[in-house]
C-alpha cells in the first residue's frame, strides 16, 4: 500500500482517498506514531484488540505492546531503525494487551513521508488474528497430544509411506529411515498385498472413505503387531484426498494375551472336565469331558444347582454354604472331591474352582477344572494293608527324592524352576530371583510368560506334543525377558518335561541362563563387522578400479616386472574384497537383516549371465564352462543379485578344485514344481570325513596354513543361507567316475509375457553421454570418472544441493547416486530427478544394500560389480 502526502488525520485529502481510508479504517486496526515510536492516534478496531482506551495510550512509546525483553533487544531497535529509514515492515507480531495477554497481529508498518519526502508518520494497518492463533495452537497441541498416546503414519494416495511418528516406529520396530518411501504392503503377510480385498481397500481410501478396524500387521523381522486403527483420507478445499493419515493404537499385547489365554482355555478342556457356574452355583456350561466324568447331557444339567452332584448331607451343611460365600468372594478352592454322577454313582475328582473377575475385579462366574480320580480311588479301597503300608513306603521314598531334587534346584548356580502344565510357577530358586528382581513369593504367583514380552506363549501345543511323545526331550529358546525394574535381559531356556508324586504335578523343569552380556557382545561383533565391512567397500572398490584402469590403460608402457606387480595387487584386492564381501553377508543373512526381492525370470536369461560373469574366474585356473544339455525354458523366482551369487560361489568353487584343461558343466532341468541345477567339476571330490561340515561357516577341507586353495570358509554356508531364504534346496555328492557334483533346487515359476529388461543403454547419437555421480568419497569418485574416460562426461557432486542444482542446469543421461551421501532424502532426490529430468535413468551405488525404489533401475553394492562391467552395460563400446 503506498498513500502519497498523508501526515495524519484530519489533513486535507481527495474524497477517493478519504473513502479508502474510511474502508481501511473500518475492516483493520489502525494505528498512528512519530517515527520516533511515540503514539499520536489509534482506531477504536485497535483499542477493542488491545483493550486500551485512548486516553491511555496517546504520548506513550510502542514498547508499551511488547515485553520488556523484546524492547531492549537489538531486533527491536533495528525494528525501529529501518522504519525511520523509511523501510516498510511486514508479518506477523506477537503484543501485549492492557492486562498482559497476548495479540497477534498481521500486520504492515509503513513509514509516510513528508514534505521533504523523508518519513514523518508511520501508519500501522493490522488484522488481529488472535483467535485463529489460539485455534490452531489449540489443534496443535491436540495433535501433539495424539501424537503423543498414538501411533500415527502418513502415506501418499498409492500406499507409499511419508512419515511415522515414534509410536508407530516403536510398535513395529523399524526406523524412518528403513520405511519412508517403501509401500504400506511391506506390513502384510506374503500374499495379501494382491489379493482384490486390498486393492479395493486402497480404492475406498482414494474415494476419501475412511477404513477402522483392527488390523493384523508384520514388523521388523516379521514379527506379529495388531492395530485399532481407523485410515483417514486428507482432504484439499476442493474437497479431493490428498495423502491417507493412519491413526493407531497399538494392541498386541493384549491381542497376544488373549490369543494366550485361548490356547490355554483350549488345552485345558482337551484334557480336563470344565464346568461354569453362576455365583449363587447355578450350572452355566460344561465341556464334553465333564459330561462324560458325570453321565450327563448337557440340557440336564444347565440351569440346576451345584449342589446336584453334592452328597445329600454335605449340601445342606454349613461348610458348603462357606464354600460357595468363599467362591462369590473370588476366593480360589482346591482339592480332591467326592461328587455324585448320574444314577447315584460316586465320581472322585481332583479340581480347582477358580472364580473369573470382570474389568472392574469384581467376580462374576466360576469356572471348575477337574480330573477324573474315581479309578485311583476305587484302587486304593481295593488294596490290603500291607499293600497300603508299601504304597505309603513308595510314596514317601518318592517325595524323599523329590525334597532333595527340588534341593538341587534351590542350589544351582543358574536360574531354575519347577512349573504346571498352565506354565504356572510353583518352584523357584534363588538364582532366578536375582535374575528377575522379584521375590519367590512374587514369581509363584506368575506364569513364565509374564516375564517374556509382550507376555507371549514359552510352549507351543506342538512342542508339548513332541514332548510328551518323546520326540523332543529338551526345548531350547532364546527370548528377551523384563525384569521387575522394566530393564531388559536375555535369557537362554532349556525346557524338559516331568512328572510329580505330590498333588501339585509337575509338567514342566525350566533352567534359565542369563545370556545378556553375551548378547550384547554378539551386537557389537554385528556392529562393527558390519559398520568395518562398509567402511572397507568403497576404498577397495577406488584401488581395484585404480588398479584396473592402470593395467589397462599403461599396459604398453609398463616393464614386465612391473605388470607382474601390478597384477598380484589386483588379484590380492580381488581376494580381500571377497573375504570382506564373505563376512557382511553371513552376518547380515544369519541376523535376518538381507533384503531379498524375489522375481520371476527365465533361467536361460540367467545361466548365460553366471557363465559370462565368472568367465574370467574360469580361465585363470584353465578351466571352461559349459552349459549342457541345452538350457530348458524354465522360469524361476528368485531374487537375480542373489541368484548370481549363488552361482558364482558354486561355479568358482568349481574351477578351483578342477584340474587344468577340464570342464565345469552347469545342467539344468525342470521337474516337480521345482528347478534343479547341477554344477559338476573333475577334481577330488570331497572327503568323507569332511561331508557333514561342508556347510559350516569357515569351514576347510584342507584348513592347515599351507593349504593350497585360499578362500573363507565362508562361500557355502552363506550360499546354502542364500538357497533357503529364497525357498530352495541345496546338496551335494561325490560322482562315481570322480569330480563332485553340488545341486540346488529353486520354485518353478510361471513363463511371464515378457522378461525383464535390460540394463538401458544410454546417451544420444552423436554425443558423449553425460552423467551425474553423486558421491560423497572424492577418490571413488575419480576412480569412477576415469573409468569412463573416452566413453561419457561424468560430473562430480559430494553433496544433495550440489546435486540439485546440477539437475536444474544440466541435462543428463543418466544419474548414478551413493544413497549414503543423500542424508537420508533418497525419496527427495527421486522426486526431484522425476520432475526435472524424467528421461535419466537413475542407479544407485553404495557401499550397503539399499530398499528397492521403482524409479531405480538398479541398486549396485560397491565391491560386488565391477567397474568395467558398468562401463559396458551402460555405453557399450
Amino acid at each position: 500500500m503506498y498513500i502519497q502526502q498523508v501526515s495524519g488525520p484530519g489533513d486535507d485529502a481527495s474524497v477517493d482517498l478519504g473513502l479508502l481510508m474510511a474502508a481501511i479504517d473500518t475492516a483493520q486496526a489502525v494505528i498512528w506514531f512519530e517515527v520516533d515510536g511515540t503514539i499520536r492516534d489509534a482506531n477504536s478496531n485497535f483499542l477493542r484488540s488491545t483493550g486500551y482506551k485512548i486516553d491511555e495510550i496517546r504520548g506513550r512509546h510502542h514498547r508499551l505492546f511488547v515485553s520488556e525483553e523484546h524492547a531492549r533487544s537489538e531486533d527491536y531497535r533495528a525494528f525501529w531503525k529501518a522504519l525511520s529509514e523509511g523501510r516498510p515492515q511486514r508479518g506477523t507480531f506477537l503484543r501485549r494487551g492492557k492486562d498482559g495477554r497476548p495479540v497477534w497481529l498481521e500486520a504492515s508498518y509503513i513509514p509516510l513521508p513528508g514534505p521533504d519526502g523523508r518519513p514523518a508518520r508511520i501508519a500501522k494497518f493490522a488484522f488481529d488474528i488472535t483467535a485463529q492463533r489460539i485455534a490452531a495452537a489449540d489443534q496443535a497441541g491436540q495433535i501433539a497430544a495424539i501424537s503423543e498416546s498414538h501411533a500415527i503414519v502418513e502415506f501418499d494416495l498409492d500406499g507409499t509411506i511419508r512419515d511415522a511418528n515414534e509410536n508407530f516406529l516403536r510398535a513395529t520396530g523399524y526406523t524412518r529411515k528403513e520405511i519412508i518411501g517403501e509401500h504400506h504392503s511391506i506390513f502384510l503377510k506374503p500374499g495379501e498385498a494382491g489379493s482384490d480385498f486390498y486393492a479395493r481397500f486402497w480404492e475406498r481410501l482414494r474415494e476419501g472413505r475412511s477404513e477402522t478396524g483392527e488390523f493384523h500387521r508384520f514388523g521388523k523381522n516379521r514379527r506379529d503387531v495388531w492395530f485399532q486403527a481407523s485410515y483417514s483420507p486428507v482432504l484439499d478445499e476442493a474437497g479431493r484426498p490428498v495423502k491417507i493419515i493412519k491413526y493407531a493404537s497399538d494392541v498386541t499385547e493384549a491381542k497376544l494375551r488373549a490369543v494366550d489365554h485361548n490356547g490355554q482355555l483350549s488345552a485345558l478342556s482337551k484334557a480336563q472336565a470344565v464346568i461354569e457356574f453362576a455365583l449363587d452355583g447355578t450350572v452355566l456350561t460344561a465341556n464334553e469331558n465333564f459330561l462324560a466324568a458325570f453321565g450327563y447331557e448337557l440340557g440336564e444339567i444347565q440351569g440346576q444347582h451345584h449342589r446336584m452332584f453334592v452328597p445329600p448331607g454335605e449340601a445342606g451343611s454349613a461348610a458348603y454354604a462357606e464354600f460357595w460365600r468363599k467362591l462369590a468372594e473370588g476366593r480360589f478352592q482346591a482339592a480332591e472331591y467326592r461328587r455324585i454322577g448320574k444314577g447315584g454313582r460316586d465320581v472322585w475328582i481332583q479340581a480347582s474352582y477358580n472364580p473369573i473377575l470382570d474389568s472392574t475385579g469384581k467376580p462374576f462366574k466360576v469356572v471348575k477344572f477337574a480330573t477324573d480320580i474315581t479309578d485311583r480311588k476305587r484302587a486304593l479301597a481295593a488294596l490290603s494293608d500291607q499293600e497300603l503300608i508299601e504304597l505309603r513306603s513308595t510314596q514317601d521314598a518318592l517325595e524323599a527324592t523329590e525334597a532333595l531334587f527340588r534341593a538341587t534346584i534351590d542350589h544351582a548356580p543358574v536360574g531354575m524352576a519347577l512349573m504346571d502344565e498352565d506354565c504356572h510357577l510353583l518352584h523357584v530358586n534363588d538364582a532366578l530371583c536375582q535374575f528377575t528382581g522379584y521375590v519367590a513369593e512374587d514369581l509363584l504367583e506368575m506364569r513364565l510368560a509374564e516375564l517374556i514380552p509382550p507376555n507371549r506363549r514359552v510352549i507351543s501345543d506342538e512342542d508339548r506334543a513332541r514332548m510328551r511323545s518323546g520326540e523332543l526331550r529338551v526345548l531350547q529358546l532364546e527370548r528377551r525377558m523384563i525384569r521387575r525394574n522394566g530393564t531388559e535381559a536375555w535369557a537362554l531356556l532349556h525346557i524338559s518335561q516331568q512328572s510329580s508324586s505330590r498333588s501339585e504335578a509337575v509338567e514342566f523343569i525350566v533352567q534359565v541362563q542369563d545370556i545378556t552380556e553375551r548378547r550384547q557382545v554378539e551386537q557389537m561383533k554385528s556392529n562393527f563387522v558390519a559398520t568395518v565391512s562398509h567402511e572397507l567397500r568403497t576404498p577397495l572398490t577406488s584401488i581395484k578400479g585404480g588398479l584396473s584402469l592402470a593395467l589397462g590403460m599403461m599396459s604398453d608402457k609398463l616393464d614386465q616386472r612391473a605388470e607382474r606387480l601390478l597384477s598380484i595387487a589386483l588379484k590380492n584386492c580381488d581376494q580381500l574384497t571377497k573375504l570382506v564381501n564373505d563376512i557382511l553377508d553371513m552376518e547380515k543373512i544369519s541376523s535376518g537383516q538381507a533384503r531379498f526381492s524375489a522375481t520371476d525370470v527365465p533361467l536361460a536369461d540367467l545361466l548365460e549371465q553366471a557363465a559370462a560373469i565368472n568367465q574370467a574366474y574360469g580361465q585363470e585356473h584353465g578351466v571352461h564352462f559349459e552349459l549342457t544339455p541345452p538350457v530348458t525354458a524354465a522360469w524361476v523366482r528368485v531374487d537375480v543379485d542373489r541368484f548370481q551369487q549363488v552361482m558364482s560361489n558354486l561355479m568358482s568353487n568349481a574351477a578351483k578344485f578342477s584340474p587344468p584343461g577340464s570342464v565345469v558343466r552347469v545342467e539344468s532341468e525342470a521337474k516337480n514344481g521345482k528347478v534343479w541345477l547341477r554344477v559338476i567339476d573333475s577334481g577330488p571330490g570331497i572327503p568323507e570325513e569332511f561331508g557333514e561340515q561342508i556347510f559350516t561357516p569357515f569351514s576347510q577341507a584342507d584348513n592347515s596354513a599351507t593349504r593350497k586353495k585360499g578362500g573363507t570358509g565362508l562361500g557355502l554356508n552363506i550360499t546354502r543361507q542364500i538357497v533357503e531364504r529364497m525357498d530352495g534346496e541345496i546338496g551335494y555328492h561325490n560322482r562315481p567316475g570322480g569330480g563332485c557334483e553340488f545341486w540346488v533346487t529353486f520354485p518353478q515359476a510361471a513363463p511371464a509375457q515378457a522378461s525383464a529388461p535390460a540394463l538401458p543403454r544410454i546417451g544420444r547419437p552423436g554425443l558423449l553421454p553425460v552423467i551425474l555421480h553423486l558421491e560423497h568419497d572424492r577418490d571413488f569418485a575419480e576412480i569412477f570418472r576415469s573409468a569412463f574416460e573416452g566413453r561419457a562426461e561424468v560430473r562430480h557432486v559430494a553433496t544433495m544441493a550440489e546435486a540439485v542444482a546440477d539437475l536444474h542446469r544440466t541435462r543428463f543421461d543418466l544419474i548414478v547416486a551413493d544413497w549414503e551421501g543423500v542424508n537420508g532424502k533418497t525419496r527427495r532426490l527421486l522426486d526431484i530427478v522425476s520432475d526435472l529430468q524424467p528421461h535419466a535413468p537413475v542407479f544407485g551405488m553404495s557401499a550397503r544394500e539399499i530398499p528397492a525404489d521403482p524409479r531405480v533401475v538398479r541398486n549396485l553394492v560397491k565391491s560386488r560389480i565391477g567397474l568395467d562391467a558398468i562401463v559396458q552395460a551402460l555405453v557399450g563400446d
